[in-house]
């Protein structure tokens, strides 16, 4: 567990700060928040409400909802009260951020581009040179172990470790986990 630690203690402020530079360039390439956030909507108030508000709110209420049934296995790491609380208080936090970023950027790409790029690898085809494309690739590689290694420990292998902590480890939970 020292080692999964370690990789979110490390990777956490570097996808921060890749995250707040593909804004930054977003935002410099499209000539600023208002023109980025300045495209209308292509729907009706009907066609929102029923294609995309609906389906978006249940897959938000799923994905909450898991969240909130696997707070304890993430909690139960910390090392005090007060971390727990800051750790739940900034979830809904970065959430949110990391949300708008995704909308910023694929509303920026409207302007910069003439068309809408929603798919990040994509987007990484247009962005730039060389050294950015393998600096991208690498946030997106850094961020996928960073998320599979706390899924690889959590959840399913996680209560199976928990009803024989004595006879099952830490690598052997993550065997019972999905792929």
């Amino acid at each position: 567990m020292d080692g999964i630690r370690k990789l979110e203690t490390i990777s956490a402020p570097i996808l921060v700060f890749l995250t707040m530079g593909l804004l930054i360039w977003s935002c410099v390439r499209a000539g600023g928040f208002g023109h980025m956030l300045s495209l209308n909507s292509k729907l009706s108030s009907s066609e929102f409400w029923a294609l995309f508000f609906f389906p978006s709110l249940t897959a938000n209420i799923s994905f909450w909802a898991t969240l909130a049934l696997n707070i304890p296995d993430f909690t139960r790491y910390a090392k005090s009260q007060k971390d727990q609380i800051i750790g739940q208080l900034g979830l809904p936090v970065f959430m949110g951020a990391f949300t708008f970023v995704g909308v910023a950027v694929t509303s920026s790409t409207g302007v910069i581009f003439g068309h809408i790029i929603s798919n990040p690898i994509d987007l990484l085809g247009h962005i730039g040179g060389f050294a950015t494309k393998v600096l991208a690739i690498f946030g997106i590689i850094f961020g996928h172990c960073h998320h599979q290694c706390r899924r690889q420990c959590s959840g399913a292998g996680e209560c199976i470790g928990q009803s024989q902590p004595l006879l099952i480890s830490l690598l052997q939970e993550g065997r019972f986990s999905p792929p």
